[in-house]
């Protein structure tokens, strides 16, 4: 059994029916690995929703994952991140506290964005499909 934090790109791929996304959580769910994500990851989901009917499916979307708050050792993570590659990289701070979230818990990101996560040392990152 493991422990994942998804991004909100694997998510929204679930969302949208991608198979290689469905089959990676499924999996997950089968070898009963946990499953986590961040309130960050919910409310980018949330914001990109078109109306209320969008909304309520993203909120049960996000009932079937652990989520994690943003706490005290997260957000320390975050500002370490932003001070060593926020202007740098393309690492913004939503971006940020979702690595922070992941390096708290210990836990592989799942992103297919490398890219944007890539530059960050301690930072584990699985990229599914």
């Amino acid at each position: 059994m493991s422990s994942y934090l998804l991004d909100t790109d694997v998510l929204i791929d679930y969302s949208r029916g991608n198979p290689r996304a469905k089959d990676f959580l499924e999996k997950a769910r089968s070898r009963g690995d946990r499953l986590f994500i961040s309130v960050i990851t919910m409310m980018e989901l949330a914001y990109g929703c078109r109306d209320k009917n969008e909304i309520k499916k993203i909120g049960r979307l996000c009932q079937g994952f652990w989520r994690i708050k943003i706490n005290r050792a997260i957000s320390g993570y975050a500002i370490d991140i932003i001070k060593k590659y926020g202007r740098i990289q393309e690492c913004g701070i939503l971006d940020a506290l979702v690595a922070g979230t992941a390096m708290h818990l210990g836990a592989p990101l799942v992103t297919i964005n490398t890219d944007h996560f890539s530059m960050i040392k301690g930072l584990s990152i699985y990229k599914p499909y």
